[in-house]
C-alpha cells in the first residue's frame, strides 16, 4: 500500500472541563504509533501505510472507551496512487 496521510478528528461527548482531556490522551496514543505525525487546531494528521493507520485508528476508539462512553471520529484520508506524504501537502506553506 503506498503512503498516506490521515487527519483524525476526536470529538468527546463529555463535559467542557474534560474535552482537552480526552482530546490529549487521543494525542499521546497516536504519538505512541511510531508514525509522523502534526497536530493541528481540529484534528491530528498522520503519514504511513493506509492499513497500518486503519488498524491503529480500531485501537484508538478502544482506547477512548476507558475514558468516555461516546466520541465522534471524523478521518480524512488523502489516498493517492505513488503515496504521498505531510511535508508534500504543506511545504509551500512554511
Amino acid at each position: 500500500m503506498p503512503k498516506v496521510t490521515v487527519s483524525i478528528k476526536v470529538v468527546p461527548a463529555v463535559e467542557d472541563g474534560r474535552l482537552h482531556e480526552v482530546i490529549d490522551k487521543a494525542i499521546e496514543k497516536i504519538a505512541s504509533w511510531g508514525m509522523k505525525y502534526e497536530v493541528g487546531p481540529s484534528s491530528t494528521t498522520v503519514e504511513g501505510d493506509f492499513n497500518e493507520i486503519m488498524d491503529r485508528v480500531k485501537e484508538l476508539a478502544r482506547y477512548l472507551e476507558s475514558f468516555t462512553k461516546r466520541f465522534v471520529l471524523q478521518l480524512d484520508v488523502d489516498y493517492r496512487s505513488g503515496g504521498i506524504t505531510i511535508e508534500e501537502k504543506v511545504s509551500k506553506y512554511r
